[in-house]
């Protein structure tokens, strides 16, 4: 058995980890029609796939949980606590999401202090056959994260600069790396630019994705996408789902609240997950789809409760069952609620600035309290870990 010592970011044992059943996190995948690694053909309504032997497999899907900290340890040491909690309740696959302006001081310079914290995760999933989404945020919500203000996105320096955050991030990370992740919610950004910066920012994007699909240290279960909002990709713009085509796999976040930002239904999640398969679905066939961060609250102020939450969950790894083939990575957000101060912050990151109904919700969508009390959909999520666990 491993512990959190064996990675070296802890002086304390913390908890057990248990290594995988297969012995690491597996490929990304790809496309469903052959493309993910298995050279599998999938009934879309089973989770069963047929391999070129003939051989029926079960479509591996890695499960897991953003680890944010408790309110009063926001600093590296509660990182490395909430991922060694995350792991050790189960979590196969977890997605990281920095901001390319916190990645870099420069275009040129990067942020030595963040990716020393992210190679001693890397090391981390590493050593414990765990997986990694990485995200590079080219945006902030409406606002781009340019390292250095006035850089246009057609500027070469601005192309220059996202290579060689692509370049640190291939030497950062190993076999563990599953997705590499341009952007945030790209969309909120596109949808408030204007047209001449919509059409320079989607072909910096393709020029970004572009690199990092070519690049000779890309490891070999890398997939490479760009982060959309889930409501995008269903009712989005011809620019939003050219961007969802981009790259290996469409990657969305999905934050099940309604355009009030209250809560959904518990039982959404089979509709709306059929809904954002469907949205990117072609003629080469159904593309496969990461959800690199779910989110539901349970604030009575979006209309729900801690057990609606339990519930939500509960109907996610349900429809998840059915539709592991389509969907290869799900990670919720988050284990531990943000400290009441940070959630007008999170809103607006969601476009929702000074809204404060999304700032219930951003409050009250961790899976434990601020203090890391555990709430219902804890243990619901620790259950559907387990159900994921193999293959």
């Amino acid at each position: 058995m491993m512990t959190g010592a064996t990675s070296g970011c802890s002086d304390n044992a913390g908890p057990e980890i248990a290594p995988l059943p297969d012995g690491g996190g597996g490929d990304g995948g790809n496309r469903i029609d052959g493309g993910g690694g298995t050279g599998a053909a999938v009934d879309s309504g089973s989770d069963a796939a047929v391999d070129d032997s003939g051989t029926t497999q079960t479509a591996k899907l890695l499960v897991g949980v953003i680890p944010t900290p408790t309110a009063d340890n926001v600093s590296p040491e509660g990182e490395t606590l909430a991922q060694l909690d995350v792991l050790s309740a189960g979590a196969r696959g977890v997605a990281l999401q920095r901001r390319w302006s916190d990645l870099f001081e420069t275009l040129q310079l990067p942020g030595s202090p963040v990716w020393e914290s992210l190679a001693q995760t890397a090391e981390l999933f590493r050593v414990s056959g765990r997986s990694v989404l990485f995200g590079i945020g080219l945006t902030s919500g409406i606002d781009d994260a340019i390292p250095e203000q006035r850089v246009a996105w057609e500027s070469d320096q601005a192309v220059q600069g996202v290579r060689r955050a692509v370049d640190k991030a291939y030497a950062t990370f190993g076999e563990e790396l599953v997705y590499l992740v341009f952007g945030r919610e790209v969309d909120l950004y596109v949808n408030a630019a204007a047209s001449a910066q919509r059409k320079a920012f989607q072909d910096f994007v393709a020029k970004a994705v572009s690199y990092a699909q070519g690049h000779p240290n890309k490891p070999v279960t890398t997939r490479v996408g760009v982060s959309l909002n889930a409501k995008a990709v269903t009712e989005g713009s011809a620019l939003t789902s050219s961007l969802a085509q981009l790259g290996d796999v469409t990657v969305v976040t999905y934050r099940a609240l309604d355009k009030d930002y209250r809560a959904v239904p518990p039982s959404a999640p089979a509709g709306d997950l059929d809904r954002i398969s469907q949205a990117v679905s072609t003629d080469a066939g159904a593309r496969a789809v990461v959800l690199e961060e779910i989110a539901y609250p349970s604030s009575e102020e979006t209309g729900s409760t801690v057990e609606k939450q339990a519930t939500f969950y509960d109907s996610l790894f349900q429809a998840l069952k059915s539709r592991r083939d389509r969907f290869p990575f799900a990670s919720v957000l988050g284990l531990n609620e943000y400290a009441p101060t940070m959630c007008p912050a999170i809103a607006a990151t969601w476009g929702a600035n000074g809204n404060d109904a999304a700032g219930a919700a951003a409050c009250s969508i961790g899976l434990k309290s601020s203090e890391g009390e555990a709430k219902p959909a804890w243990g619901t999520v620790v259950a559907g870990m387990a159900t994921f666990f193999n293959p």
